[in-house]
């Protein structure tokens, strides 16, 4: 979380930790490079990504720095990376929806398998008069944003799917109702896209945007548990879970940098 501007950004260190990564072993590293700055007194907190080492390794460190040395002895040290759990909000919730868009994505595979039938793809594209402004792309599966790109990308492509779902006899186009969630399913995880842009800034503050962002986050999960899909209802019910386990409580120390905020 980024408190501050670029032109005060320092790296203390980069270095290698040897394995196993246990706790022990990474708190030991981290309490180096402390000691190294003189800054082991003054730490106010430290940012991590959200596993179960990280966790008790923040244990371990209240120990090596002491509370009478950290802020309000050591209450707020432990910040979750706010760009991370919303990564893993997410992917609970493209979890659900998974098989939903896998004719979007069979489809995809198809005519980007050989560069010939993308050649096709490319001329229908002209015939029908479709401008091709980005190249089909598939998805990793396991990064949800890859997912909301493949999808951003091939829908506006849509009229020439289904004219080669008329010319190829081997090519099975998705059926409509695939194509308006798949829309549905894009719309919604661009919120999420442009949130992460937001979080992992470096060229400008980020802790002034947390509080009303983390609010906008849910408000907007809510709301689609009343979507006329039921996947979408599945998905939001999945992420509301995951949100409420990292945010029900919210990091005391972000309402500082709302209200300081001119």
């Amino acid at each position: 979380m980024n408190f501050t501007t670029e032109l005060c950004f320092v790296m203390c260190r980069f270095m290698y930790v040897p394995c196993p990564h246990t706790a022990e072993a990474i708190c030991d590293a981290l309490h180096k490079c402390l000691q190294s700055w003189d800054i082991d007194r003054r730490v106010s907190t430290v940012t991590l990504d959200n596993c179960s080492t990280n966790d008790s390794m923040i244990g371990l460190m209240e120990t090596r720095l002491g509370a009478t040395n950290m802020l309000l002895r050591g209450k707020w040290l432990h910040m979750r990376c706010c760009a991370h759990i919303l990564n893993l909000i997410v992917k609970d919730g493209m979890e659900v929806i998974a098989s939903a868009v896998s004719n979007i994505r069979d489809s995809i595979a198809y005519w980007v398998a050989t560069p010939k039938r993308y050649e096709k793809f490319e001329k229908t594209a002209l015939d029908e008069k479709v401008e091709l402004v980005k190249k089909l792309q598939l998805d990793c599966k396991t990064r949800w944003n890859s997912t909301y790109i493949m999808l951003k990308i091939a829908i506006p492509y849509r009229k020439v799917f289904e004219r080669l779902g008329e010319l190829d006899r081997n090519y099975v186009c998705p059926p409509p109702n695939d194509w308006i969630f798949a829309s549905t399913v894009c719309d919604k995880l661009g919120l999420f896209y442009d949130l992460t842009e937001l979080f992992s800034g470096t060229k400008y503050v980020t802790a002034n945007l947390f509080f009303p962002k983390v609010c906008e986050i849910k408000l907007k999960i809510k709301s689609w548990e009343h979507d006329e899909h039921e996947k979408i209802r599945e998905m939001s019910a999945a992420m509301i879970e995951k949100y409420d386990k990292y945010w029900t409580d919210i990091h005391g120390l972000m309402a500082v940098a709302v209200i300081l905020d001119p």
